[in-house]
């Protein structure tokens, strides 16, 4: 028989780890004693009245292509199906660790845990991208984010920033450090008198001080009072003398 008494979902994306479940509807209410997928029995399944739920899981990430071949219900009746979808495991995400030290410079220590591989590269943002290809050096850059690109094999790129660089030309050591895998990015950014600000996760952790600009600014100021508090005495006794010398003229 076709598939026609058969409401199946198919193709599904889902995390590591993750079991995946699909829910089909049997329009006959009728026992299933059977079911076959890729052309072998498959027991891990649960019927509810008319619905049945089936339970997979991988072992790796990737794709994997399965084919519902037919059901067998306890009267013997078989539906033929040869149903094919594909279910796609994403790689497991990988984790970041950011640790900072400002004793030379700013040093961002970015432990890493990524046991499918997805990092492709680290990345210096302006209005175009300055890969680095992984390769350690010394990269020159002005106003951009410094972020980690990874993918997980569902044909995205997804980002991690480490941080955002506000100010004019400064230099930034790159060190990527492997094991099986990148175990540790260490980035040296260094700051100098262009340097206006450092963001990480949105939050200042170097900012410019103003200080000294609004000193002067205070300095002038204060310059200013006393200057006009001199005039104003001087103008004062001027006065006073102008009429003490009338009093005498009397």
């Amino acid at each position: 028989k076709n598939n026609d008494n058969i409401k199946l979902p198919y193709d599904y994306i889902f995390e590591y780890g993750e079991y995946f479940e699909v829910e089909f509807e049997i329009l006959k209410n009728k026992k299933v004693e059977k079911i076959f997928i890729n052309d072998e029995e498959f027991s891990n399944y649960k019927q509810v009245d008319s619905k049945i739920r089936l339970f997979f899981s991988l072992d790796n990430w990737g794709y994997k292509e399965f084919v519902i071949n037919k059901i067998v219900f306890d009267d013997e009746e078989i539906i033929i199906l040869d149903k094919k979808y594909t279910l796609l495991m994403r790689k497991r995400k990988p984790e970041f660790n950011i640790s900072i030290n400002n004793e030379q410079g700013y040093l961002f220590h970015v432990d890493v845990n990524d046991p499918d591989l997805t990092i492709i590269d680290v990345v210096f943002k302006k209005e175009k991208e300055t890969n680095t290809f992984l390769r350690n050096g010394s990269y020159n850059i002005s106003n951009c984010i410094c972020y980690i690109k990874y993918e997980l094999g569902d044909g995205n790129i997804y980002e991690q920033e480490i941080f955002s660089y506000v100010g004019d030309s400064t230099i930034c050591n790159l060190e990527v450090n492997y094991d099986e895998s990148i175990k540790n990015i260490n980035l040296l950014l260094d700051t100098n008198k262009n340097t206006k600000q450092i963001k990480v996760n949105n939050e200042n952790i170097y900012k410019k001080e103003e200080g000294n600009k609004n000193h002067i600014i205070m300095l002038v100021t204060i310059v200013s009072s006393i200057i006009i508090l001199i005039i104003t005495f001087i103008i004062l006794i001027a006065r006073k003398k102008k009429g003490d010398k009338l009093i005498k003229l009397k």
